[in-house]
């Protein structure tokens, strides 16, 4: 574990991913000799121990049988392993298959005293939902899909009440403008009638003028002849 340089001069010993590139060593070498262990001496071992009873107990043991030898992870391996499952997690999505198999797999290296809990919990969460589960799930999302239209029909509700809004102001506002030119055209109305009432007038009084001048020029005109 002691790093190939001194600390002061590579400090590789006090950072997370030095200790992780030692530790990763250290497994691999630890395994290898686990390894050797297991085919040069257990292997053999279990071998030998297994035909001195078939040679000496033949009726108890009378059939030679193959045996696979595998040594127990380590603490340090499970450590290390546990914290690359943990790494894995992140790259892996929460609702991907792979997602609750790294978790198994870190809850099966843990030594957890609710171990089997745990498992049991965790292979229930693997096998799927229940039917009752899956009806109330079903439930739900009809809930949901309710509400969401509830939503919609609100919301078209409240745009057509503000379209009817600005097409009664829009009505208010063209009544508005037309009333005012109406008024417009009243005053100006009024004043035309004015106007032409005026020149009726002027115009009746000229007649009476010239028909008071035509009538004493009728009168005046035989009497100035016969004096003559």
């Amino acid at each position: 574990m002691d790093s190939a340089t001194p600390v002061g001069v590579n400090a590789r010993n006090s950072t997370a991913s030095g200790i992780s590139q030692l530790q990763a060593g250290f497994i691999k070498r630890s395994k290898r000799t686990m390894q050797n262990i297991e085919r040069q001496f257990l292997g053999p071992l279990v071998r030998k121990s297994l035909w001195r009873y078939m040679q000496y107990d033949p009726e108890r043991y009378p059939v030679d049988m193959k045996f696979r030898i595998d040594s127990a992870m380590g603490i340090m391996a499970k450590e290390v392993e546990n914290s690359n499952l943990t790494n894995m997690l992140g790259y892996i999505p929460p609702n991907s298959p792979a997602h609750m198999l790294v978790v198994r797999a870190i809850f099966e290296n843990s030594s957890s005293a609710n171990k089997e809990e745990l498992m049991t919990a965790i292979r229930q969460m693997s096998q799927g939902p229940t039917p009752e589960q899956q009806q109330m799930q079903q439930q739900m999302q009809e809930l949901q899909q309710r509400m969401l239209m509830l939503e919609m029909q609100a919301k078209e509700l409240e745009n057509a009440k503000a379209q009817a809004e600005i097409a009664k102001l829009q009505a208010e506002t063209r009544y508005t403008l037309t009333k005012d030119d109406l008024e417009d055209d009243k005053v100006q109305i009024n004043a035309s009638n004015a106007a032409v009432a005026a020149q009726r007038v002027r115009v009746q009084s000229q007649m009476a003028d010239t028909q008071r001048q035509e009538a004493m020029n009728r009168g005046t005109g035989p009497q100035g002849t016969g004096g003559a």
